[in-house]
């Protein structure tokens, strides 16, 4: 808000200017009022207003007198001036101070609405201009852009930045991926105005607030005025209710420990760190920095542990064995993942795999995977837009049972019609040079029975089965971009490399070269 003081020697002409507007309608407070220039000019070293309402003609000091002494410290304070017909000759001398407008007494309502309106805008303009530069040298400081300590002083010095002993706060928005998903991303910047105006009106010691991401807000706070750990928490709590009332969405905040501005890029490193711990602390979360060994956590043996994990998932996830499955999950997610605090890049990448793993099996039935997730599924997007380890533990839990659960239909209806054998020899010889016969035999199943039950549970014919599986089988070689066509071809039993090439783009759209480019 907009601060405003009013200055007037006469009570009267003091109240008739605070009533006659509507000052929150115009982003204004009245944050005080003064009888005389006196009391005015020690009134605004303590509230910094950024619009003055003055008479001109008072005891002791005129207004002009009184603006110029303000002026000094507050040299964006903008005047509105009272005047009397027979004080216009102030005029020239108000000039001198900037003075925006002139009213004449008696005052008229809506010349006076319209200089209110006038000083508002352009005292809020001032503000932002001031704000955006100072936010843009903090920024540069936070992340160590900046890191002489000399120059650092010399800085901050110059924007008028007085803080000494900080803590620094990130806060992330909860919401911003299913806001991204909506295309909204004009609400995300209107949001993150809002939780900027809420932060500075319930923090009245110094503070800034700095835009960091779309999706991150960092606030600088002075510690001088706060006692202990649980008046910080309970000011951010209050925070996080006013915004998840005014703005629809929850955050989550990481609190530095406390120490110099000139350090910090490490806090804000620190306020990064702290706010990991919402993967398990959850959403809407006040996480604090704790000095941990990290390289424990990013180790070679936590690394093998977790390939452990994941293998043994998925030969079970394999082996269609879905108690074990479940088992498996719980255990790594909640005995590994949450004791030892993995961060998560690591959680997530996991996560990606073992789900990519049973995807896998469902293509190589050819079952479709809109069965086990709704719309055109994307692991990656999915997971990577999730903020907490027990919503990717359902997530990656769910698509997986689902997975099992469809296989083991699948399973009951070729075990029913016979064809079990039959599709197990396709999956073991795909690569070879096989036919419906070879396959018919080993199942000791007549070509025509075994054609039709193939179309009925696939949903595709015999070679169009057998091109798909060794098409998928080639995706995976292709990510080697050392391996050459002719290599692939004869390994998936086309002893024609061109031929191999042709089919592989009529599959993929993309010729091998360009697959390997862009997979």
């Amino acid at each position: 808000m907009i601060k405003v003081l009013v200055v007037d020697d006469e009570y009267l002409a003091r109240e008739g200017m605070k009533r006659t507007i509507n000052w929150t309608s115009l982003g204004c407070e009245l944050s005080g009022e003064a009888e005389d220039a006196f009391k005015a000019i020690e009134l605004s070293k303590v509230i910094k207003p950024d619009i003055i309402i003055t008479d001109i003609k008072m005891p002791g000091m005129d207004g002009i007198k009184m603006a110029e002494k303000i002026k000094e410290y507050l040299p964006d304070c903008k005047f509105i001036i009272i005047t009397g017909y027979d004080e216009f000759q102030y005029a020239k001398a108000a000039i001198k101070i900037n003075a925006l407008d002139f009213i004449l007494k008696p005052i008229d309502e809506n010349e006076f609405l319209e200089a209110v309106s006038k000083a508002s805008l352009e005292a809020l303009k001032i503000r932002e201009e001031k704000n955006f530069t100072r936010e843009k040298i903090l920024l540069d400081i936070m992340r160590g852009k900046i890191t002489n300590i000399d120059i650092i002083e010399e800085i901050l010095y110059a924007s008028k930045v007085k803080l000494r002993k900080i803590i620094v706060v990130n806060i992330e928005n909860d919401n911003y991926h299913n806001i991204l998903e909506e295309g909204r991303e004009d609400l995300i910047y209107t949001q993150n105005r809002l939780i900027k105006n809420i932060i500075y009106e319930n923090i009245n010691e110094d503070c800034y607030v700095i835009e960091c991401h779309q999706d991150r807000l960092a606030i600088i706070i002075d510690t001088e005025h706060i006692k202990d750990k649980e008046e910080i928490v309970t000011l951010l709590s209050f925070i996080q209710k006013e915004i998840k009332e005014k703005c629809k969405i929850s955050v989550s905040m990481g609190l530095s420990t406390i120490g110099l501005i000139q350090n910090m890029n490490r806090l804000y490193s620190e306020s990064k760190e702290a706010l990991y711990d919402k993967l398990y602390k959850g959403r809407g979360s006040i996480n604090f920095y704790k000095y941990e060994a990290h390289d424990i956590i990013e180790s070679k043996t936590l690394n093998l542990l977790i390939e452990k994990y994941k293998r043994e998932i998925i030969l079970s996830i394999n082996a269609k064995d879905k108690r074990n499955v479940e088992k498996q999950i719980k255990q790594v997610y909640y005995e590994i993942f949450k004791k030892l605090k993995v961060k998560s890049k690591l959680i997530k990448e996991f996560s990606i795999e073992v789900i990519l793993s049973a995807l896998k099996l469902l293509k190589e039935y050819n079952i479709v995977i809109a069965k086990v997730a709704s719309g055109e599924f994307d692991a990656y997007k999915q997971i990577s837009k999730l903020n907490t380890l027990d919503e990717i533990y359902e997530l990656v839990n769910s698509i997986i049972i689902s997975c099992l659960d469809e296989l083991k239909e699948f399973s009951i209806e070729t075990q029913d019609s016979g064809i079990e054998k039959a599709l197990e020899y396709i999956k073991q010889h795909y690569h070879e040079d096989i036919s419906l016969n070879d396959v018919a035999k080993t199942a000791y199943l007549s070509e025509s029975y075994l054609s039709r039950k193939i179309k009925k549970i696939l949903g595709i014919g015999f070679s169009e089965y057998i091109t798909k599986l060794r098409m998928e089988k080639a995706k995976e070689y292709f990510r080697d971009p050392n391996i050459k066509v002719t290599e692939v071809a004869s390994k998936l039993g086309y002893p024609d490399y061109r031929y191999f090439s042709h089919i592989f783009k009529k599959y993929t759209g993309y010729t091998p070269s360009e697959f390997s480019k862009v997979k």
